[in-house]
């Protein structure tokens, strides 16, 4: 298990590393019929599944960071909010990206960052993108999911 301490207004704040581990498949995306042989041809809309499968306290392969400011090991699972959102280009959209929020401790707080999500005044953090915030973007859903931590 990953742990830091950083310094937040001048105070020690200890931050822990949770590790997301998932699969992930896609389909479509595919050459619209007829626009081949274009230079920039249309594409077919993509689809993306996204399954979170466990919170372990070491990395591996298909695992995502998550910075926490509380020690995982102690938890039997957590809350983890993940947003889903659209994106694309002029040639084509991908439906179900998603971007991991963070994990809480406590279903009542990970339901406070869903509902500050969902109304727009999430806030998160500097040099943090929203990725579902953009030209061609646009939210799609914002997931709570339990998962157990495994050490």
């Amino acid at each position: 298990m990953s742990k830091t301490v950083r310094k937040t207004k001048g105070k020690p704040v200890e931050k822990f590393q949770v590790y997301l581990f998932y699969e992930e498949s896609e389909s479509g995306g595919e050459v619209c019929e007829g626009d081949e042989d274009r230079a920039f041809p249309d594409h077919e809309d993509l689809y993306r599944e996204f399954t979170a499968k466990s919170l372990q306290l070491e990395p591996g392969n298909w695992s995502e960071a998550i910075e926490v400011n509380f020690d995982p090991a102690k938890h039997s699972h957590l809350y983890v909010v993940i947003v889903r959102y659209q994106s694309g280009d002029t040639f084509g959209v991908s439906h179900g990206n998603w971007q991991v929020i963070g994990a809480c401790q406590k279903l009542k707080e990970a339901k406070k960052v869903a509902r500050s999500i969902e109304t727009g005044s999430y806030r998160r953090g500097r040099g943090k993108r929203k990725e579902w915030e953009g030209y061609f973007e646009s939210l799609e859903t914002v997931d709570i999911e339990r998962i157990d931590v495994w050490s």
